[in-house]
C-alpha cells in the first residue's frame, strides 16, 4: 500500500516541480518535458499497483 502511495504522490509532486523549473528542457512529448511524462507515468503506476492489489484482496489472495 505505501509503496503505490509513494509513487503516486512522487510522480504528482515532481511533476509540479518540473512546470516550474527554470531550465529550458527542449524535448517535448505532446507539450510535456520529457521528465513531466516521467512523472506522470510514475503516478499511473502507482494507480495500477494500488488497483492491483485492491483486486488482489478482494479476490481473496495476499496482497503484496
Amino acid at each position: 500500500f505505501m509503496l503505490s502511495v509513494y509513487f503516486v504522490l512522487y510522480g504528482l509532486l515532481r511533476f509540479v516541480i518540473e512546470i516550474f523549473r527554470g531550465d529550458d528542457n527542449p524535448t517535448r512529448i505532446a507539450g510535456l518535458s520529457d521528465q513531466q511524462v516521467f512523472s506522470l507515468s510514475f503516478a499511473l503506476l502507482g494507480v495500477v499497483f494500488f488497483a492491483y492489489m485492491a483486486w488482489r484482496r478482494r479476490a481473496g489472495g495476499k496482497a503484496a
